[in-house]
């Protein structure tokens, strides 16, 4: 539980981070559209971020011993591209950012708890994925079905939780090796801050098709 909030305060420090130097990168080339208002430096550092944010769960992933440095990385990383989001999106997709934050807090403790009394629905997984293949390309400019994909997502997302706290379960109760806490709860991290984004999706999908 406390590595696990470690990670995510290392989120909340990236946003608190990138909000506070987003005026000092204020300079340069600025990029106005009807959505987006940004400045070039802001954008270099969201992009450092983001490549940041791909290489750091494969280090985790394949040198558990890293899981610490590389999940902290990660989480600051994710951290900094909400911001950045909320900073780049003008108007009231910068208020979803709250709104998702609070439905992910919602699904989190809701399967906490479908996973203490033991409900798992994981290979329902093998059903989705091969059910939405194909048809992605085809339906993608439908906003409709844009908002039932992100969706899935989530519920996907919310499967992969149930999975993360058992295995936080199964680490816990065997006394697994300490070092094992930080690769686990990482892997924890990284499903929260994953569905964050799609329920921040979802919701921008929502507006945009009401738009």
């Amino acid at each position: 539980m406390v590595k696990t909030l470690y990670f995510l305060a290392a989120t909340v420090a990236g946003f608190a981070l990138f909000l506070l130097i987003s005026p000092m990168l204020a300079f340069g080339h600025h990029i106005h559209s009807g959505i987006f208002d940004f400045y070039l430096p802001q954008m270099m550092v969201t992009g450092v971020a983001a490549i940041v944010g791909i290489i750091a769960p494969f280090v985790a992933i394949f040198a558990q011993r890293t899981a610490p440095v590389s999940g902290t990385l990660y989480t600051l990383s994710q951290g900094i591209i909400i911001a950045a989001i909320s900073v780049f999106y003008k108007g009231a997709y910068s208020n979803l950012i709250v709104w998702a934050a609070v439905i992910t807090l919602v699904i989190v403790f809701a399967m906490l708890l479908l996973s203490t009394i033991g409900i798992s629905i994981l290979g329902f997984i093998a059903f989705l994925i091969p059910a939405t293949r194909g048809f992605v390309l085809v339906f993608a400019g439908n906003p409709i079905f844009c908002v039932v994909m992100s969706v899935v997502f989530i519920v996907i997302a919310a499967l992969f939780l149930i999975s993360d706290f058992q295995v936080i379960r199964e680490t816990v109760e065997n006394h697994h090796p300490k070092k094992d806490e930080w690769a686990v709860s990482f892997g924890l991290a990284f499903t929260v801050i994953w569905l964050y984004f799609r329920v921040l999706d979802l919701l921008m999908r929502i507006y945009s098709a009401k738009s």
